[in-house]
């Protein structure tokens, strides 16, 4: 999907922006019956295109002061789980996503200012099985820290005493090549299932596939509160602290087209650390009126010196 905002005839330098559908409340595709306030939204590129965001507002702030004095021209490609990052890469040079910042991620991209700090939580299936176990225990989005890290931080935690074991066992090195799996009669199912959105996690949940969906608690209680018919229990802890950062590359980029990226990052450093942060009316756009921690608090305090 190409966007074209400017009308020069010449060649522009172009932007490849990665974007997710799926990852509400910080980067997804606007439903039919979208209620963001449009006051408080802030329309830029990305937002022009029908995503939302906390994260997609805070990027869309930094590309309307970029494109003021800027002939860029930027493509949106749309990411998952899967192509964000790793083999299956897809080629973005700025990724408008929920992504945490680990030693692997930071090798291979550039992050900005941390942006926000969230927590690994989990849902519930409303029944429990009891008895003998027929389907997966846990459900994750491929190729993000709730994977290993997360799972091993909420078995380690004492939450899942019954299963503490199997899950600790599915995720050691080697396992993925066996898929550790749970027999029960006729049926076998991965102890730990893998799944390419959050969408898919929320529904399997909901539709007794999983025991626990096992995610960023944000994203996980958009997801599962986008099925008003489900019935779920909703952690009301974390186990496991995550700084989210906009990635960047500059990967097979020419020089204005490195210098409109230069440019990009710097006006996010001014967005966020500015005493009026984008990051406060990002936060009560899409993340209120859910209270915000005191870990979250004390980030907002850290980059800005305030909270309200």
């Amino acid at each position: 999907m190409m966007l074209p905002l400017t009308s020069a005839a010449q060649e522009r330098t172009v932007l490849t922006v990665g974007v997710r559908a799926d990852a509400a409340p910080f980067s997804y595709r606007a439903p039919a019956n979208d209620r963001t306030n449009a006051d408080r939204a802030v329309r830029g590129p990305l937002y022009k295109a029908g995503y939302r965001g906390y994260v997609v507002q805070i990027c869309d702030a930094a590309f309307n002061e970029v494109l003021r004095d800027t002939d860029v021209q930027i493509e949106l490609i749309e990411v998952n789980t899967a192509n964000r990052f790793g083999d299956q890469q897809a080629d973005w040079h700025v990724l408008c996503d929920p992504a945490s910042i680990t030693a692997g991620r930071l090798r291979h991209q550039m992050p900005t200012v941390p942006v926000y700090l969230s927590g690994i939580g989990f849902a519930t299936a409303a029944e429990v099985p009891k008895g003998v176990l027929c389907q997966s225990v846990a459900g994750i989005a491929d190729n993000t820290t709730a994977s290993h890290d997360g799972i091993r931080a909420v078995a380690e935690s004492g939450e899942v005493p019954r299963w503490r074991d199997l899950l600790l066992s599915a995720i050691e090195p080697g396992t993925s090549d066996q898929r550790a799996t749970v027999d029960c009669e006729e049926t076998t199912a991965d102890v730990v299932l893998t799944k390419d959105s959050h969408v898919d996690l929320a529904r399997a949940l909901c539709e007794g596939e999983i025991i626990y969906y096992i995610g960023d608690l944000e994203i996980v209680r958009k997801n599962l509160e986008a099925r008003p018919d489900c019935r779920y229990d909703l952690s009301d802890t974390t186990y496991r602290d995550e700084r989210y950062t906009i990635f960047t590359r500059q990967d097979g980029l020419d020089a204005p087209a490195r210098a409109a990226l230069t440019r990009f990052r710097e006006e996010i450093s001014a967005q966020v650390l500015q005493p009026d942060s984008i990051l406060l009316d990002a936060y009560e756009t899409y993340l209120t009126p859910v209270r915000p921690s005191r870990k979250l608090a004390a980030f907002y305090w850290s980059l800005i010196g305030r909270f309200e």
